[in-house]
């Protein structure tokens, strides 16, 4: 699902994954319990109240992007 939010919102979003087991530094500080973890930042800067824990629909996650303002790219 993430290559199909990376293509659906091209430059509106850029979708980066790390290897939980290997990055426990970042785990903790980013307060993440449960994976999937999704975190949004904007300037370097994790987005206030983006921190969501748990599966996502197609949906879902568009509806959780939506509410941050990323939207879609225009498609021809």
């Amino acid at each position: 699902m993430m290559a199909w939010a990376e293509k659906e919102y091209g430059a509106a979003l850029k979708v980066v994954k790390i290897e939980a087991d290997a990055n426990k530094a970042t785990l903790e500080k980013y307060k993440v319990y449960g994976l999937p973890c999704f975190i949004l930042f904007k300037d370097g800067q994790e987005v206030p109240e983006s921190h969501s824990e748990g599966a996502m629909s197609k949906k879902a996650l568009q509806d959780y992007l939506a509410k941050f303002g990323i939207k879609a790219a225009v498609t021809a």
